[in-house]
């Protein structure tokens, strides 16, 4: 399965910067269905993210192997969200 509401389109920008920060090179996407493609060296942790073709339009596909990535994302932009207000 995957969570579908998890992420919004309007956050990838952010993505991007913070998983490049993390070692990752982001790619062209190779289909209409694709965001966002992320890889990690030559390993094969990558990242796909799908955009929706039914229900919330603004939301991002996450599949289950990428969801604990993207929630330490989310985390870790909510921890400098606070810094930052403050």
């Amino acid at each position: 399965m995957a969570v579908r509401t998890l992420l919004e389109m309007n956050d990838l920008p952010e993505l991007m910067v913070w998983l490049q920060a993390k070692g990752y090179r982001i790619e062209q996407p190779k289909n209409e269905w694709e965001v966002l493609r992320a890889f990690k060296n030559k390993s094969k942790k990558n990242i796909l993210l799908h955009r929706r073709n039914h229900g919330r339009k603004d939301s991002v596909t996450v599949a289950d192997r990428d969801v604990t990535m993207i929630r330490q994302f989310i985390k870790e932009r909510e921890t400098w969200t606070k810094i930052l207000v403050k």
